[in-house]
């Protein structure tokens, strides 16, 4: 188990409290919400690649932007069919995102996704994909990973930063269906 990887259960006893004497619950109950605040962040956490694939399947620049904090930086491999290299800043990325995304026609995938709590609102982590992109006319799978940082701004959950690293799959031989 990772260092900062905590489980997150509640103890049967500790849903069926006794109120009857003052003060009685306080510690078990405090713990209880702190569980629940952070299965909240968690996901939240879950849901912020789920929300940018739907996002840049629909090609909703906006919606994809919305999903940054205002410091915020993309990064993408020289190798995908967008522009490459760092991006820093709410602007640039939009700036980015309108470029490419018109132009393509994409199945983004996620296969999983694996992140861990840093504390004081943040956390960092990796999202594994399969995306499949047509642009102008010719197909292209990748298989790869973004790279995330995340931050809690404004008790929102957003992306600090996605760094993209993905590979080209090769064309299936022929007569392989």
């Amino acid at each position: 188990m990772e260092k900062n990887h905590r489980p997150i259960a509640a103890a049967p006893d500790a849903l069926s409290l006794t109120w009857d004497e003052p003060g009685n619950g306080e510690i078990e109950l405090t713990e209880l919400k702190q569980q629940i605040a952070e299965m909240l962040d968690r996901e939240a956490i879950r849901q912020l690649p789920i929300s940018y694939a739907r996002f840049a399947r629909t090609k909703d620049v906006d919606a994809l932007v919305g999903l940054y904090a205002k410091d915020a930086t993309l990064d993408v491999a020289e190798n995908m069919s967008m522009q490459a290299g760092p991006c820093s800043g709410l602007e640039a990325i939009r700036k980015t995102l309108r470029a490419d995304l018109p132009r393509m026609d994409s199945y983004p995938f996620i296969h999983s996704h694996h992140f861990e709590m840093l504390g004081n609102g943040s956390a960092q982590g990796f999202v594994y994909i399969e995306l499949q992109i047509c642009v102008e006319g010719l197909g292209v799978s990748y298989i790869g990973c973004y790279q995330d940082q995340y931050v809690k701004e404004d008790g929102v959950w957003k992306f600090r930063s996605r760094k993209l690293c993905a590979i080209p799959l090769p064309a299936p031989a022929a007569g392989h269906d």
